[in-house]
């Protein structure tokens, strides 16, 4: 019995740790260009350029390897969780860079957060003056307007990604000519007249076949909202955010 238990609880490990594995390539993948769009469109453009700032933020992320357990443990959905390390990253590389002023003089450890001198400053001693400094873990301030350009490329990213799982499972079980006329219709824009047309079905059956397919998307993207960490209970409005969202 205890062998069995140890086999048990060695698949469980396993495959938690693959799930993990695959919910960080998701991660990076999805997130890349939503969280540099924020960066682009807020203050944070004023610390370092987006795409140095975004390499040094996705450095740290992936050489933390409790990340994901950092962010299971937080309560939070993962998108808000992702923006909150970066701004808790922004406001550590803005002590580590010396650029504001303000952030100098609350560091009483090491005699300013530009440690006295940024000419004469090694890049080592200014990452330890960023670890002592109190603020350095303290997020910078959301700004509404950047979130709203983030959050609309993040549904985006959901809306491509659910649509990716969604073709792939109806391809895989001779299905495609529902993805077929999803994509016709609710992708590209064409009316079942002329789509049925175009694939030599009947408008009834290009209706269902569209409409079934519109399922296997949503049932593709409320599923990436529970991996992402929204309660079930959340995931109609969730659903419906996004969804507004994706149309602006």
């Amino acid at each position: 019995m205890s062998a069995s238990h140890s086999v048990d609880k060695t698949e469980v490990s396993t495959h938690g740790a693959a799930r993990d594995a695959e919910l960080l390539e998701a991660m990076t993948h999805r997130y890349a260009q939503p969280l540099t769009l924020y960066a682009r469109s807020s203050t944070l453009a004023r610390i370092e350029d987006a795409d140095a700032l975004m390499k040094s933020f996705w450095a740290q992320q992936l050489a933390r390897p409790l990340m994901i357990n950092e962010w299971r443990e937080s309560g939070l959905a993962l998108r808000r969780w992702l923006v909150h390390q970066l701004l808790i990253h922004a406001r550590a590389r803005l002590c580590e860079l010396h650029i504001d002023s303000s952030e100098q003089e609350q560091c009483n450890d090491c005699g300013g957060c530009a440690c006295a001198n940024a000419a004469t400053t090694s890049t080592t001693s200014a990452t330890t003056c960023a670890t002592k400094c109190p603020t350095s873990s303290t997020p910078l301030p959301l700004e509404p307007h950047a979130f709203e350009h983030f959050e609309r490329a993040w549904s985006r990213a959901m809306m491509n990604a659910a649509c990716s799982i969604a073709q792939a499972a109806l391809e895989s079980s001779d299905d495609a000519a529902a993805w077929n006329a999803f994509r016709l219709h609710f992708l590209e824009g064409n009316e079942y007249a002329a789509l049925s047309q175009q694939l030599g079905l009947t408008v009834s059956a290009a209706r269902i076949n569209a409409r079934r397919a519109h399922e296997r998307v949503d049932g593709a993207l409320r599923q990436l909202l529970r991996d992402e960490g929204v309660a079930d209970e959340d995931v109609n409005d969730e659903l419906a955010w996004l969804i507004e969202v994706s149309k602006r």
